[in-house]
């Protein structure tokens, strides 16, 4: 099933998460930063949440391992990153995407990062910067 390796990166604010994803003898054992899913993300709830959110959609029989490396930003925005990044591997991985890719868009497990640099105002030094005040 994985011939190639497969490599995908994902963003949420500032951080930003590599997942590798290889053949394993476990079953769907995700390792962040070396250490292991659970103990990485131990402190939030909802970690827990996602990765259940996670094992219902995809196959029982999934016996894969995925090495993330995420850096930057808050542990919330590490998890949100991670597990989009894992979500858009096991796409890429599956024998009928769309289908797979629908489940995750209704369970929101795809999380875009919709926000853009904020482009130069006319008349203005720079993006928000202004003229500075004289007071004669």
């Amino acid at each position: 099933m994985v011939s190639k390796k497969i490599h995908f990166r994902a963003t949420r604010k500032t951080s930003v998460s590599s997942t590798y994803i290889n053949k394993s003898s476990k079953k769907f054992n995700i390792l962040v930063n070396g250490i292991s899913f659970n103990e990485y993300f131990k402190s939030t709830v909802t970690s827990i949440f996602l990765l259940d959110k996670l094992k219902t959609i995809i196959d029982k029989d999934y016996n894969f391992e995925f090495i993330v490396s995420v850096c930057g930003s808050g542990i919330k925005s590490q998890l949100t990153s991670v597990i989009s990044s894992i979500c858009k591997c096991i796409i890429d991985n599956s024998d009928n995407p769309e289908e797979i890719k629908n489940k995750f868009k209704k369970a929101n497990l795809l999380i875009s990062d919709s926000r853009r640099h904020q482009r130069y105002t006319p008349g203005k030094t720079g993006r928000r910067k202004g003229e500075p005040h004289n007071k004669r």
